[in-house]
């Protein structure tokens, strides 16, 4: 958007949509917000997303839990489940980790296979996890090598590591430091 004006106009026509029940614009709204698009209203940042969340807007819900976790652990997690159900790749993450470390690994598995499709960081992670976690070093080594082709260095950082027998994982740590610096 290149002016005031026009800012000004989609701010308009995303609340009117969001106000009829469109999750995604309500959405785009408290996402404007977060990212200061649009001049910040408190209550309305946080009614636009919960209006999203309770909608079953899967992005919305990852948000919302991340916003209750120091608030309500208990409704944050209930959050991070929906929205991973909802296909929040990042909350399908998160939650297959919060069901890993709980010893749920096979259930976890489960949440992994299904967002290590999205992007080369998250594809990464999974295949670390599969390779020295699940000690299925094939998918480990699959995952990270695809990754590694959509241009994710720390990918292939961790697959040369893995091939001089060095710890994938703290190379890919090492990596990410410089990588996101």
């Amino acid at each position: 958007l290149e002016n005031t004006d026009d800012m000004e106009n989609a701010e308009y026509w995303l609340r009117m949509a969001a106000d009829e029940g469109n999750s995604l614009s309500a959405y785009l709204i408290y996402k404007s917000y977060r990212d200061r698009k649009f001049d910040e209203t408190p209550s309305d940042k946080m009614k636009y997303l919960r209006m999203a969340a309770d909608a079953k807007f899967g992005y919305a819900e990852y948000e919302y839990a991340k916003y209750l976790r120091d608030k309500s652990p208990e409704d944050a997690k209930e959050y991070l489940r929906r929205a991973a159900e909802h296909g929040s790749f990042q909350a399908e993450y998160a939650y297959g980790k919060m069901l890993f470390e709980q010893g749920k690994k096979e259930e976890a598995r489960a949440y992994f296979d299904k967002c290590a499709r999205e992007d080369a960081w998250t594809e990464a992670r999974v295949g670390l996890l599969y390779y020295y976690e699940y000690q299925d070093y094939e998918i480990g080594k699959e995952l990270l090598k695809d990754s590694a082709e959509q241009g994710y260095a720390p990918a292939k950082e961790a697959l040369k590591a893995i091939e001089q027998g060095i710890n994938a994982q703290i190379v890919i740590g090492v990596c990410d430091l410089l990588y996101y610096a």
